[in-house]
């Protein structure tokens, strides 16, 4: 995989999951947000970081990263290998994932 299908393959699923997204009710902004529809605590909650989509709904503000397959980062790659063999448990250096939600291709088909 060279670094422009790599982008490509990021970019499409960051368009999925907008779409996604948009279908469970989220306003989703694009990566230029409009930070006149955020409170100054919700701007800083990202640590000066820029998620690739950032969504609102109710009030709650959702941050999407997307992790696709590449050459220089094996995560993806290692955790689908993983799983052929059985369930994989991910521990990430984290004091709490309660507000952490895993999603797959499988929650993307048809988008």
């Amino acid at each position: 995989m060279n670094v422009d299908s790599a982008e490509y393959k990021h970019q499409e699923l960051v368009d999925k999951a907008r779409k996604k997204l948009k279908l469970l009710g989220y306003k989703v902004y694009d990566k230029e947000y409009d930070y006149g529809d955020f409170s100054v605590e919700d701007t800083n909650a990202f640590g000066g970081k820029s998620p690739d989509v950032i969504a609102k709904k109710n009030g709650q503000l959702v941050a999407l990263e997307v992790k696709a397959k590449t050459k220089t980062d094996r995560l993806v790659e290692q955790l689908e290998n993983y799983s052929r063999g059985g369930k994989v448990i991910l521990l990430l250096e984290l004091s709490n994932v309660d507000k952490i939600e895993l999603w797959s291709l499988k929650e993307l088909e048809g988008l």
